[in-house]
């Protein structure tokens, strides 16, 4: 376990006031006004899309949900990257492959390649997703020793992505959208989106905690 003493010092308070003050509130309101305002209008749409309602189309490519949750990959990669002087060297890690996801999540790569190959991008993902999981069991592991507070917030991550994926493996079989496909769209999206959320805020949050620690050696 750390001990952190209190942040008390003017630097720790310089740190901590722009991410109390806007980052949560950001990410929060941020993340409920897109999750919201994309299923409403996906609801409200039933397949008549204009423009503004395609860039809003919560399953589409190129649309403001992907980008806005690439976005929150992007900055919960930041603080990884800044735990991983603190906590445990596996924080690079979390921080590498949330940039690569990021890029995936900008530039459709599993979409395309999905399509290009003709086989469900769950499947070819599939060596990817088991070094992600032996990653996340050695952090876990690790945590547990040394940070066990931001264990709460990266299950719920994990459990949100998870119910996410059960979920879209359920929507398709084949080019085919099975019965409630939009229902179970929507809840994936909105997991998927709420876990990059609550990961941004884990990682800020554990920043805060062990800012003035000692870095790791």
């Amino acid at each position: 376990m750390i001990s952190v003493p209190e942040l008390s010092t003017t630097r720790s308070q310089g740190r901590r006031g722009p991410v109390t003050r806007w980052l949560r509130p950001g990410v929060l309101v941020g993340t409920a006004i897109v999750v919201g305002a994309s299923s409403a209008m996906y609801v409200a749409a039933d397949g008549r899309w204009g423009h503004y309602s395609r860039l809003l189309n919560p399953d589409a490519e190129f649309a403001v949900p992907a980008a806005w949750n690439a976005l929150l990959l992007i900055v919960a990669a930041g603080f990884s990257a800044l735990l991983s002087r603190r906590v445990t060297r596996l924080y690079v890690w979390l921080a590498v492959g949330l940039l690569v996801m990021a890029i995936d999540e900008t530039l459709a790569v599993h979409e395309g390649i999905e399509r290009a190959l003709g086989v469900d991008w769950q499947v070819l993902y599939a060596p990817l997703a088991l070094g992600a999981l032996v990653l996340a069991l050695r952090l876990v592991t690790t945590l547990w020793r040394r940070d066990r507070r931001t264990l709460p917030g990266l299950l719920a991550v994990g459990s949100c992505w998870l119910f996410s994926q059960v979920l879209e493996a359920f929507e398709w079989r084949g080019a085919v959208q099975m019965p409630h496909y939009a229902a179970m769209m929507l809840v994936e999206e909105a997991l998927e989106t709420s876990g990059s959320a609550v990961l941004v805020l884990t990682t800020a949050t554990a920043w805060l905690r062990t800012s003035s620690a000692s870095k790791v050696t």
